[in-house]
């Protein structure tokens, strides 16, 4: 399998006139293609910066970030914003639409930049938006016309139309009640069943658990699976046996 993101020693260090802040410290993280993963974390925890250097909207301090292969560590701001373009489909809380513009305008505006031909676009746009589980008879209706759960779904339409290497979902049920929070949820997992890869950033374990797997980050370090203070003790020996073990290179 192709790693997707694959973060090395990832530190971020904002530094202010109050002094520096370690937000990210020596954060290791791979996620494979077609894998569906949740990064859990309370407020301050580092969550935040860490999907933003994951989005390519954030440049760490010291580490190597590979996206889809490519060694994104050194790009400048340019070559970011193109390769952000095309590699991400981006899911937020908040769905950022275009509150006048049409469902299906709202999902062809990405293709604008990338020099598809105007007709294909369309029918890009239309078949994303039924691969989230959008009703054709809403298409044509404006985005402040439909319903929040409606709203999610047009943005992960738009997240899917430059076909990214990945979906970086922030919190993507925060504006919806349970019910609709749990469909968009179940959409996701069967996108991922479709072989879309898919990192989900929440602050709930209940959200969590519909990922594959799930890592946890607490003061600016990662934890596998939920934090407590026996999983740091755990990771901490994991950590140690692994450095002083040899791999197996064969049967005993």
């Amino acid at each position: 399998m192709t790693a997707v993101v694959d973060l090395q020693h990832i530190t971020k260090v904002y530094s202010t006139a109050a002094g520096d802040t370690l937000a990210l410290n020596d954060v290791s993280l791979t996620v494979e293609e077609g894998e569906f993963i949740a990064i859990m974390g309370p407020s301050g925890s580092g969550k935040s910066t860490l999907m933003n250097v994951i989005g390519l909207l954030d440049h760490q301090t010291r580490g190597t970030y590979h996206l889809a292969g490519q060694d994104v560590s050194q790009l400048g701001e340019a070559d970011l914003a193109q390769f952000r373009a095309h590699s991400i489909g981006f899911v937020f809380q908040s769905f950022n639409l275009l509150p006048r513009a049409s469902v299906l305008r709202n999902v062809v505006l990405p293709l604008q930049y990338t020099g598809v031909p105007r007709l294909k676009r369309r029918e890009i746009a239309e078949e994303a938006l039924r691969q989230a589980g959008f009703p054709v008879k809403a298409f044509h209706h404006k985005s402040n016309e439909i319903s929040g759960g409606q709203m999610q779904r047009v943005a992960i339409a738009r997240a899917l139309v430059n076909n990214p290497a990945l979906i970086l979902a922030d919190e993507p049920t925060g504006n919806l009640d349970s019910r609709t929070g749990e469909a968009v949820l179940e959409m996701f997992q069967k996108l991922n069943a479709q072989g879309r890869t898919i990192v989900l950033i929440t602050h709930d374990a209940s959200i969590a658990s519909y990922a594959q797997r799930s890592v946890h980050i607490r003061d600016g370090q990662l934890y596998r699976g939920i934090y407590t203070a026996e999983a740091e003790t755990a990771d901490a020996l994991q950590d140690a046996t692994d450095a002083v073990l040899p791999s197996s290179g064969g049967a005993a």
